[in-house]
């Protein structure tokens, strides 16, 4: 099955090739966008602990640094967390996650 951006794609070619015409176009382009924004997942940092400092920690996640590992133990956070949408993490990077 085709995904809607290589269908939005293939509906530019059409129009632009002269097989659509821009009342088509325009419909079928609607039709076929995804209600799901589109992230550039692979240009997102994996989530490092150690990178974080202190303060930052402290600011981000309301927790010191040094108590995160203890909390996620304490909170009995599995080591690896599926979320919702589908996606996985590792026990710290899930605790600190926000809602």
């Amino acid at each position: 099955m085709a995904s809607f951006k290589s269908v939005r794609d293939l509906l530019v070619i059409g129009f632009d090739e002269g097989l659509l015409d821009e009342e088509e176009f325009l419909l079928l382009h609607e039709q076929y966008t995804s209600l799901n924004a589109e992230y550039p997942y692979t240009s997102y940092p994996a989530f490092d602990l150690e990178l974080k400092d202190e303060v930052e920690c402290k600011t981000e996640f309301r927790v010191e640094k040094n108590d995160i590992p203890g909390l996620a133990d304490t909170l009995r956070i599995p080591e690896i967390v599926k979320c919702y949408q589908g996606t996985i993490c590792g026990r710290e990077e899930a605790l600190c996650i926000p809602t």
